[in-house]
């Protein structure tokens, strides 16, 4: 991932002035006048280095928040997000519901792509070599969106027959409560974003020119 950032950034870098060298000149034919040229960036490759460690640090929080967070828990805090009062405010019950499954989805994609994998290789197909990867890739499709598109159907079901949708106001057997590491948590996470943006608002932090 951190390899693939920084090959295309380092050629697609918009703001690079010098490049570090060319590819294909503009004066290829063809290609040359519609691209103007591709150039590899060193300012590019760094930009691509930094991005691909921030996309990874927002993936892993993201993992980590499923991973630790039950999907009643998740729904219930996606819609009660904010209490004002006696009243709460947050996102639809329907978006709620979304994302908690496609988020769901993810460990059990993996473990029915290894069964198949394990099921096919018993069954002779060879995993060494590109082609092989390849061939395997193409037999795994095939039944994961099948399993998919049939745990999805089942899911749809068993929410009709509990009756979501019918209410606007929804209760949960389960009330969300701040408690005091929710508070110590929700402070650092103000103070460690304060200071983030005063940084980068000083010059701290940037890989683009003038931001």
């Amino acid at each position: 991932m951190v390899f693939g950032f920084m090959i295309s950034q380092s050629l697609f870098y918009y703001w690079g002035e010098t490049p570090t060298f060319t590819i294909i000149p503009a004066t290829f034919p063809v290609i040359g006048p519609i691209t103007g040229g591709i150039h590899v960036y060193m300012e590019g490759a760094v930009y691509g280095f930094i991005q691909s460690f921030r996309f990874m640090a927002s993936v892993s929080a993201a993992l980590l928040l499923v991973a630790t967070t039950h999907p009643s828990e998740l729904i219930a805090g996606l819609v009660r997000f904010i209490q004002i009062g006696k009243r709460h405010f947050g996102f639809p019950s329907e978006i709620a519901f979304m994302v908690s499954s496609a988020v769901s989805f993810a460990p059990s994609m993996i473990e029915e792509s290894l069964i198949t994998i394990n099921a096919m290789q018993v069954r002779g197909l060879k995993m060494k070599g590109i082609t092989n990867k390849i061939i395997a890739l193409k037999h795994l499709f095939f039944p994961l969106v099948i399993n998919i598109l049939r745990t999805g159907r089942q899911m749809a079901i068993a929410a009709d027959s509990r009756a979501f949708r019918a209410t606007k106001h929804r209760t949960y057997l389960n009330e969300l409560k701040l408690g005091r590491p929710d508070y110590i948590f929700l402070s650092y996470i103000v103070v460690f974003m304060s200071t983030g943006l005063y940084l980068s608002f000083i010059g701290y932090g940037g890989t683009v020119p003038g931001i």
